[in-house]
């Protein structure tokens, strides 16, 4: 499932967002580990398509003929009955 795939994703943008906020000098334990674990989660999300996500759905949504549905709606408002 994409779930998973978008977990990893939310955690690269955090481990981003807290790599750019330490000093590599002043805190370089919580640098470092943040930086570990962001090459981590980038390698796995590389390794299992993580970019290709959006193509991935919209060949699904199409194959289904749901051409312009967008990508972030909910499976359960796709059918009307």
């Amino acid at each position: 499932t994409f779930s998973a795939l978008l977990e990893v994703s939310a955690r690269i943008r955090e481990l981003e967002k807290l790599i750019a906020e330490y000093n590599s000098v002043d805190d370089k334990i919580n640098y470092e580990k943040a930086s570990h674990e962001y090459s981590q989660k980038s390698a796995f999300f590389e390794a299992q398509e993580g970019y290709l996500i959006e193509v991935k759905i919209k060949t699904i949504l199409n194959g289904m003929s749901f051409e312009n549905v967008p990508t972030d709606r909910l499976i359960h408002t796709l059918s009307g009955g």
